[in-house]
């Protein structure tokens, strides 16, 4: 028998596991399994960090760091702002 107990919060890493064919992401060539790791030249440690910076900067370019294996590349991006309904139909 084992038992195993683990302490402390899961925070939701940078790293991309999807990539929407034809959206910013595809066209700027970011790839599943790419990590995230500057948002124009500030650090980025977690998902939460991201989403904080994306919220402040829609649809504008910003400048990507990224790891994919070992090694570290910059891309310029510009999100794109859509509207979606929820499963009860609310925007």
């Amino acid at each position: 028998a084992s038992l195993l107990i683990v302490y402390g919060k899961t925070v939701p890493t940078t790293e991309i596991t999807n990539v929407i064919e034809n959206s910013p992401a595809y066209n700027a060539g970011l790839q599943p399994g790419d990590i995230i790791i500057q948002f124009n030249e500030e650090t980025v440690t977690d998902f939460n960090e991201l989403k904080r910076f994306l919220a402040l900067n829609t649809e504008e370019s910003i400048k990507l760091g990224i790891k994919r294996g070992e090694i570290f590349y910059e891309i310029n991006i510009t999100p794109e702002v859509k509207e979606v309904k929820d499963i009860t139909g609310n925007k």
